[in-house]
C-alpha cells in the first residue's frame, strides 16, 4: 500500500523514499518527528477514542493526544472534543463529537488515504463466517458449519 501511495505521490512531483521498520524503531522515529510523511493505522469503534488520541493537541500534563506524533492543534477541534468525553449526555455527545470531526475535515488535519475493505472465503453450504468486529480481525470463533 505504501508504495502505491509514494507512486502517487512521485506521479505529482514530490519525492518519496518508502521506509519499512520495526515498529518500535517506526514509533521511535516518529514520534521524534523525523519523517515528513508517514503512513499509520489507529483503529477504534468509538470516533471521541479516536480523535482524543491521534489528533487532540498533544499534553503530557493531562495525556491528551498522546499518538499525536504529527503535533496537529485545532482549538475548533479540541474544545468540542474535550466537551464530549466529559458529557454523559448522549445526544450532546454525539453533537459535539460531529463538532470535532467537522473541523478536522475542514482544517483537513489527517488525510485519510485509504480504507481496508475484509474478505473472508469458505466453501459455499459448508461453512459460514460473520466478522466479530468493526477491526476485520479473523478468528475462527466467528465460523459457523451451514
Amino acid at each position: 500500500m505504501l508504495q502505491a501511495i509514494a507512486q502517487g505521490f512521485s506521479r505529482i512531483g514530490v519525492e518519496t523514499k518508502v521506509e519499512t521498520l520495526p515498529i518500535a524503531t517506526f514509533f521511535s522515529r516518529a514520534t521524534n518527528r523525523e519523517f515528513a510523511l508517514f503512513l499509520t493505522t489507529y483503529a477504534t469503534t468509538n470516533s471521541a477514542e479516536l480523535l482524543r488520541q491521534v489528533v487532540l493537541t498533544k499534553d503530557q500534563d493531562t495525556g491528551a493526544g498522546p499518538f499525536n506524533r504529527q503535533r496537529y492543534s485545532n482549538p475548533k477541534l479540541d474544545a468540542p472534543l474535550l466537551a464530549a468525553l466529559g458529557d454523559f449526555d448522549a445526544d450532546r455527545r454525539v453533537a459535539r463529537i460531529r463538532d470535532a470531526l467537522a473541523a478536522l475535515e475542514e482544517d483537513v488535519g489527517v488525510i485519510p488515504v485509504f480504507y481496508p475493505r475484509f474478505n473472508w472465503a469458505g466453501r459455499k453450504g459448508y461453512v459460514r463466517f460473520v466478522p466479530g468486529n468493526a477491526f476485520g480481525h479473523t478468528n475462527a470463533v466467528f465460523a459457523e458449519p451451514v
